[in-house]
């Protein structure tokens, strides 16, 4: 019984992903307030042929500057044929609160498979200097973007926050982060 109720779940879910309906095409997710040292875990599930958009919301608090750090990978995997699992292109940017709306900092754009990125920023927990207009209260932004073909369409990641390092931290930091993605992603396949 166990069995058939599995069966009969994962095919409502495959109709709901194939129909795109099981998710909205914009998700926000509030992250609360990072601190260095501290890392924030992502994941999505996206519905196949639509564009989608998730956006993580946090503030940081802690040194006057931070290095903030994100790796996301894509996985997409057929039903029926879990081994021919492949990847699709997603598109990450970090925006911040100017004070009136949320804008790119520079050099924060990935598009690819497999993205990492990173950015130095400035504390900003606490209340909104324009008087809450955002709608978690958060002055950073992580904006995944994909149309994933069909299929069952996933990603995996992470956001750290560290306190500005030396040069060669910075680079141990962004190996972390790519091998916990590749790590994330066998694991998926397995």
């Amino acid at each position: 019984m166990a069995r058939l109720s599995k069966v009969l779940l994962g095919l409502w879910l495959l109709g709901m992903f194939a129909s795109g309906s099981a998710l909205a095409a914009v998700r926000e997710i509030d992250l609360g307030v990072l601190s260095p040292g501290q890392a924030a875990g992502l994941f999505g599930v996206l519905p196949s042929g639509v564009e989608s958009t998730e956006i993580y919301e946090f503030d940081i608090a802690g040194a006057p500057i931070n290095t903030v750090g994100v790796s996301a990978v894509s996985l997409l995997t057929t039903p029926g044929n879990p081994g021919a699992a492949t990847t699709f292109d997603i598109t990450t940017e970090m925006l911040q609160w100017d004070g009136s709306s949320f804008v790119g900092i520079p050099g924060t754009v990935g598009t690819g498979p497999a993205v990492v990125l990173s950015a130095d920023v400035s504390p900003a927990a606490g209340t909104n200097p324009a008087g809450n207009a955002n709608k978690y209260n958060r002055h950073y932004e992580l904006t995944i973007t994909a149309t994933p073909p069909s299929g069952f369409a996933t990603y995996g990641g992470s956001i750290a926050v560290v306190a500005v390092p030396e040069p060669s931290m910075t680079l141990l930091l962004i190996g972390g982060l790519i091998s916990v993605g590749f790590l994330s992603r066998r694991r998926m396949k397995i």
